[in-house]
């Protein structure tokens, strides 16, 4: 997907977080090897949002694209980035935000925080 899909993807993303009460706390987060699209906050959890996005799921679904790899690595920047704000001690959940065309769809709790 090109810079500029995915840049649309993740606006789509946001707004439809925001329509369901998460606050944004920050976006495109990256360290070295890896990235996170959205960090936000639900309640009382910190949560770090993979943005997946297809025109259609004919051969995939976008969230069959996380790979375990992938899962490490937000793993990894999501450590790191509590570290920095000082929140080493915040509840946090991984969500994968699926875009199939223009239909947002949020899975809660993708994957977990232990491999």
């Amino acid at each position: 997907m090109s810079r500029e899909k995915g840049d649309v993807a993740e606006k789509l993303a946001v707004q439809y977080l925001c329509s369901l009460g998460f606050v944004i706390l920050g976006r495109n987060y990256a360290m070295r090897g890896a990235e996170i699209d959205i960090i936000a906050q639900e309640g009382d959890f910190v949560v770090f949002v993979e943005v997946r996005a297809r025109k259609s799921a004919r051969f995939a679904t976008p969230r069959e694209s996380v790979t375990l790899a992938k899962q490490r690595r937000i793993r990894m920047a999501a450590l790191r980035w509590l570290q920095e704000k000082g929140l080493g001690e915040a509840n946090i959940r991984f969500d994968i935000m699926e875009v199939l065309g223009e239909r947002p769809t949020l899975l809660r709790g993708a994957f977990d925080a232990s491999e």
